[in-house]
């Protein structure tokens, strides 16, 4: 099912507000293909440039997993943790400026980014269009 508010924010970086001001989702179903075919890291950034924590979970598929060094995360766990984040440290918005696309098709996606001395490559697998499984690794280099 296709959720709403999703799309509007999508399409709001689609710079397309004719079709987001429509009180119906009708209008947005027509141009759902442009949203498809967005990438991992474009649906991010989407999310992240507008906060909706409903928003973030949608892009990731039901089975997603967020893999750290020392714990796993369910999708609601994550999605708990990255609202957390976004609302108390500013992160969407730290990450719309320092995150970098490494290399992205439609099976993995990965970024980076440094945080003071580390760095952090944030590695994500794909599935049907959605992040599936996400592991990040933090170094500080030589």
């Amino acid at each position: 099912m296709i959720n709403c508010q999703v799309v509007r924010q999508i399409l709001a970086q689609l710079n397309n507000p004719s079709v987001i001001l429509k009180e119906t989702c009708q209008p947005l179903l027509t141009t759902w293909s442009k949203v498809e075919k967005m990438s991992i890291n474009q649906k991010y950034r989407a999310v992240f440039s507008d906060w909706d924590k409903e928003a973030f979970r949608d892009i990731h598929h039901e089975d997603f997993m967020f893999i750290r060094e020392t714990e796993l995360l369910t999708l609601e766990e994550q999605v708990d943790n990255i609202d957390r984040l976004v609302r108390e440290e500013n992160f969407g918005e730290h990450f719309l400026k320092i995150a970098e696309l490494i290399h992205e098709n439609d099976f993995v996606s990965e970024a980076r980014w440094r945080e003071g001395a580390e760095v952090i490559t944030s590695v994500t697998l794909i599935k049907n269009g959605k992040a599936w499984r996400q592991i990040a690794n933090r170094v500080i280099p030589n």
